[in-house]
């Protein structure tokens, strides 16, 4: 919604913080249910973020000031950042793999390699089992 404000064309919408705003919510009162919102945020968040970045040129566009010029500086940076990190979000797991299992390979000094009593493969195969319960936790 912060985006659609800031990309509307000739308006001078202004968005400003009010401290004493309030909001009244319901919490979940099971797992489940925290576990649901949870996944409803995580993919409103992802969804806000592809709309962003899709609609990155309606906020170049607009007419602006010399105080707006800062606004659609600060607006470069974050939609830069958030190009990395989503870039990055889907790198980081096999590039982390690759370090530790060239670390682990490192610190046994180990001939056969293809079996899987050896120390460096139980390592791996445990780094391998961990990651896809994280996996299927977070889903």
């Amino acid at each position: 919604m912060c985006l659609e404000i800031a990309a509307k064309e000739n308006c001078k919408y202004i968005l400003n913080y009010i401290p004493g705003a309030r909001c009244l919510t319901d919490p979940p009162l099971s797992l489940t249910q925290l576990i649901k919102q949870r996944r409803r945020w995580t993919n409103g968040s992802m969804f806000s973020s592809f709309h962003m970045l899709k609609n990155l040129m309606r906020v170049c566009r607009r007419r602006q000031d010399f105080g707006e010029f800062f606004r659609k500086l600060f607006f470069m940076v974050l939609y830069l950042y958030m190009i990395i990190q989503v870039v990055l979000s889907y790198v980081l797991v096999g590039t982390l793999y690759g370090s530790f299992s060239i670390f682990v390979r490192a610190m046994y000094d180990e001939s056969d390699e293809s079996s899987l009593t050896k120390p460096a493969n139980q390592l791996e195969n445990i780094y391998i089992i961990t990651l896809y319960f994280i996996l299927m936790l977070s889903t």
